[in-house]
């Protein structure tokens, strides 16, 4: 079987039901991918850099390196229903 989502996750009630006795037993493999054209991706950064855009409401957590675990958890802890937002670890200042 392949499904295959084009748009985005909450078009499926953000769930999949699979058992996971079924994904062992029966050998298969379940792979999930989101990604952008490489066109896309370079507009968006000189839109970004030309100050078209501002992304900056996006961004819900900040965490510096040391607390890159608190990080994670964060990103896989999202109340259902609310849109996860992006999570910014800050390697270092300049």
């Amino acid at each position: 079987m392949c499904v295959v989502n084009w748009g985005t996750s909450h078009e499926l009630d953000d769930a999949l039901d699979v058992a996971p006795d079924d994904l062992v037993n029966d050998d298969i493999i379940l792979q999930g991918s989101f990604s952008y054209t490489s066109e896309a991706f370079t507009e968006v950064v000189r839109r970004v850099n030309a100050r078209e855009l501002r992304p900056s409401f996006l961004i819900t957590h900040r965490y510096g390196l040391e607390q890159a675990s608190d990080a994670i958890k964060a990103l896989r802890s999202s109340a259902p229903g609310e849109p996860r937002g992006k999570v910014i670890i800050t390697v270092a200042s300049y």
